[in-house]
């Protein structure tokens, strides 16, 4: 007999001040459309905003289904630690205990390399290991590991924190080979059925039935013109690191998991409430880039002393966050269907966490300190797979930043934007609609500076052209 689906959860409308704030930021960026969901002290709030697609609108509600992106990575390693309970996986072995044919340009870094290493980002190789792929078999995320090395060694394992999609292919394909089944069947048996999240997807011949979002882009940064991203489904492979199509009411009860004591809502024991405290415990420092430190998995930063957990995704024309904040109750979580909707989801998230919490989440204010030279810091920042590339100029106390493609393609249109120095490396973006996102730079052991570190990848440094 079929087992029946648990219940949903039921979802009032968020508050209407936050609803006018939300499609004030929509309107401001042209964001076609937007959901945000909350969950508070055991109540949950949700509501939708503007339309699926400029090309055939029809209305987003709560139940629109959003690629979340890269909050995907918490699933992976969330199915990685039950497998670890289950005494299929040892966190501190190394991957080739799983996957003896694991080859990495670094030999002694495909030997050495554990799964703890993977699950928080400490591989250092390149990450951002991309290709076209249009199969969709079930080999494919076994297939992509013939890729891996083509990712350059950018730091020594275990030393550097910077984001790693590609170690979350590795850890995806570690799941298929303990589970012996496809990574998105283990997902669905390990968390989204047991969660009751009947919502949640990877392929597109399973959410087609429901309302979709499409994912918008623009010209150029500033443009508020959007046209409909296409291809819309992601390659196989990247399932692991970002493959996941959910509504706001799913991520709701992610993160009702996530802040409880580990049972379904069934009652049924998932993981032990140690696990998850584990996962959301610093693992390593992170630099402030995107996270002050990482736990396994989640992106961790202090505001006024409260610990706030989080992800956040983006794919082609998405863009997403979701929140924590476990000591408090409190969660929320911001889908959009536009290239622009990181100042809606950064303005929403900010805007709840001062209405709901009194928390006040700045970013870091400029400082006049005479020994932070922005002349020490000029140069050309070139990332790990030479496809662009941020040249830095001195401009008075602060740093001029230009982004180039390197690789022949048509540029983002990403504006110039200035960089304030902070002590310790750190430095802030100030002005313009990146007006707050946080970095910083990265010195040698003979204290050159060597790196520049934003939306946690990085950057080498070379001479100014």
């Amino acid at each position: 007999m079929a087992r029946q689906p648990l219940k949903r959860l039921r979802p009032s409308e968020i508050d209407p001040a936050l609803a006018r704030f939300v499609r004030a930021e929509m309107r401001d960026t042209g964001t076609p459309g937007a959901a945000v969901g909350i969950l508070h002290k055991g109540r949950a709030f949700a509501s939708g905003f503007g339309v699926t697609s400029v090309d055939a609108p029809d209305r987003v509600d709560a139940e629109t289904l959003f690629q979340i992106g890269s909050t995907t990575k918490t699933f992976t390693a969330t199915a990685i630690m039950k497998l670890v309970e289950l005494g299929k996986v040892d966190l501190d072995a190394r991957v080739r205990r799983y996957l003896r044919d694991l080859n990495l340009k670094d030999e002694e870094v495909a030997r050495k390399v554990t799964i703890r290493h993977l699950l928080t980002h400490t591989g250092g190789w390149a990450g951002d290991l991309f290709y076209e792929d249009s199969e969709r078999g079930d080999d494919s995320l076994a297939l992509s590991m013939e890729r891996l090395k083509r990712a350059p060694q950018l730091t020594p394992l275990g030393t550097v924190w910077h984001y790693n999609n590609a170690g979350f292919y590795i850890a995806g394909r570690v799941i298929e080979k303990v589970t012996k089944q496809t990574f998105e069947q283990a997902i669905r048996e390990l968390l989204f059925e047991p969660l009751g999240m009947s919502r949640s997807f990877f392929f597109a011949e399973e959410a087609i039935g429901y309302r979709i979002a499409a994912g918008h882009l623009t010209k150029t940064f500033r443009s508020k013109k959007h046209f409909v991203a296409r291809p819309w489904e992601l390659p196989r492979y990247v399932s692991p690191a970002g493959g996941i199509v959910a509504d706001v009411v799913d991520q709701l009860r992610w993160a009702e998991f996530h802040m409880g004591d580990g049972r379904t809502p069934t009652g049924k024991r998932l993981l032990k409430k140690s696990t998850l405290k584990e996962m959301q415990r610093p693992q390593f420092d992170a630099g402030g880039s995107i996270a002050e430190h990482v736990g396994i998995s989640w992106l961790l930063e202090d505001v006024e002393g409260v610990a706030l957990v989080s992800h956040g995704g983006t794919t082609n024309g998405h863009l997403s966050a979701f929140v924590m904040v476990p000591e408090l109750d409190f969660a929320i979580t911001v889908l959009t269907n536009s290239t622009r909707g990181i100042q809606v989801y950064k303005s929403v998230v900010n805007r709840a966490l001062k209405r709901y919490l009194g928390l006040d989440r700045k970013p870091p204010s400029p400082t006049e300190v005479d020994d932070l030279d922005p002349k020490k810091f000029e140069g050309r920042y070139v990332d790990g797979f030479k496809t662009f590339a941020i040249e830095m100029q001195a401009r008075g106390k602060t740093l001029r930043a230009s982004y180039s493609a390197l690789n022949g393609e048509e540029s983002p249109g990403l504006p110039p934007f200035r960089l304030s120095l902070l002590p310790d490396d750190r430095a802030v973006i100030s002005g313009g609609r990146l007006d707050g996102y946080r970095a910083d730079f990265l010195r040698d052991e003979r204290g050159r500076v060597r790196w520049f570190r934003i939306g946690g990848r990085l950057l080498r440094r070379t001479p100014a052209r």
